[in-house]
């Protein structure tokens, strides 16, 4: 029987996604020096009059790959100094775009089928947790939370199939305090 095209994309996406995935993983152990929040800010700072565009695409792709934030908000704040409130707003803006973005590959990668094949009764309860009366409750604590990966949120969210506007605006919420305290506490050390 053949493939369809939906198919096809679908299963090129996934290599190419998880390739990228690793690749990216095994980067960040091998060059994990030089992603420190110094090393990334010398490097956005040789782009003057790009600093902030560079830095927003730079915290895209970080968040495509699953490196975590904290790093790069560090070199945000070393960058961004004297305007803490556009750092915030920049820095805002790329966790929305990557948030959106993995919340839609979840479905483009077909997430949602491999973990409803998979695990079934924690899809279940998850959608459960989700969709419940503090579904965006749980999803703003998790993104406040500095030890949960809030992209795993999105892949959950998007593979259970939580409205965007319930999860989009949680996730904000929860980052926009977890990111508030690091960049207006953290400028001051």
């Amino acid at each position: 029987m053949p493939r369809n095209n939906a198919t096809v994309t679908g299963r090129n996406l996934r290599i190419i996604w998880a390739t990228t995935l690793l690749g990216s993983i095994a980067i960040y152990f091998l060059y994990a020096q030089h992603l420190s929040a110094g090393e990334v800010s010398a490097f956005v700072g040789q782009y003057p009059g790009w600093t902030a565009a560079v830095f927003f695409a730079i915290c895209v792709a970080r968040g495509l790959v699953l490196i975590p934030g904290t790093p790069f908000l560090a070199a945000g704040i070393l960058l961004f100094r004297e305007e803490p409130w556009f750092l915030f707003g920049l820095f805002m803006a790329s966790i929305a775009v990557v948030s959106w973005l993995l919340y839609r590959l979840s479905g483009w990668l077909g997430l949602a089928a491999w973990f409803e094949q998979r695990h079934p009764e924690k899809t279940a309860r998850m959608r459960q947790r989700l969709e419940g009366p503090y579904g965006q409750w749980f999803i703003a604590l998790w993104a406040f939370a500095p030890v949960a990966p809030t992209d795993l949120a999105c892949y959950v969210a998007g593979s259970v199939k939580l409205p965007v506007r319930k999860f989009l605006p949680a996730l904000l919420a929860g980052e926009a305090v977890i990111c508030g305290i690091y960049i207006f506490l953290l400028q001051y050390i």
